[in-house]
């Protein structure tokens, strides 16, 4: 499991795809992903799985995963909170990934 903070950069999100097509299995909570006009970019890579909080703000927080069955539970979900369920070894885990500013 990896969590890091792109800080919307373009480049620290090729970096990450690149470090996670080395994996067969893994989760990355992002925060701050690189965002034009509403869209994730650069984090949609072959085998990985982008989930994100909401689709109509303006989103800080996304959730890949690769080699796990996940499912996007959006009824929880907002621009800074992503919840996802994720099934591993026959035990259900849900998993929120918030933002918080301090």
């Amino acid at each position: 499991m990896v969590q890091i903070n792109l800080q919307y950069c373009r480049a620290a999100a090729s970096v990450l795809c690149k470090q996670l097509s080395e994996y067969d299995t893994v989760i990355a909570l992002v925060h701050e992903p690189w965002i034009r006009k509403e869209k994730i970019l650069s984090l949609n890579t072959k085998g990985i799985n982008l989930f994100r909080g909401c689709l109509s703000d303006h989103p800080r927080t996304c959730v890949l995963i690769k080699g796990l069955h996940a499912l996007d539970l959006p009824q929880f979900g907002t621009k800074d909170v992503t919840a996802v369920r994720i099934d591993y070894k026959k035990v259900d885990n849900d998993n929120v990934h918030g933002y918080f500013r301090i």
